[in-house]
């Protein structure tokens, strides 16, 4: 139990906590279950006369953060996109209203509830 007495140590373990097998970032839910059953293993320490306090720092935003960054890798590009659609236009019964769904949600960015809310009222098309 000295280990826990040594900031380095203690950082160490909260750095192993938000890190997943492979080395990935763990999901924050994940980072805040760990922390919690972590503090309540100090918790029993203290009160066994284990430990003096709890090592632990408690702080609301020990997770990293993500960027907000799109890796424009992962995205579909024009051609795939283009595929897609085809592919969904060709598909028996619904296709065409399908496609015309993907193709709303692909060129303007919104999400499917916002989609499904459109109305003829709230287009404009612009002529060039």
């Amino acid at each position: 139990m000295d280990a826990w007495t040594d900031p380095l140590i203690v950082q160490d373990v909260l750095l192993v906590l938000g890190t997943l097998l492979d080395g990935r970032r763990a999901a924050a839910s994940s980072v805040k279950r760990h922390r919690r059953v972590l503090h309540l293993l100090m918790r029993y320490a203290i009160v066994r006369g284990i430990l003096p306090s709890d090592p632990v720092p408690e702080s609301r935003n020990l997770t990293q953060r993500s960027a907000g960054e799109i890796d424009r890798r992962r995205l579909l590009n024009e051609r795939q996109a283009a595929q897609l659609l085809d592919w969904i236009r060709g598909r028996p019964r619904s296709g065409q209203r399908l496609q015309a769904f993907f193709a709303t949600l692909y060129f303007t960015g919104l999400r499917p509830e916002e989609a499904v809310a459109l109305r003829v009222s709230d287009l404009v098309l612009l002529t060039s």
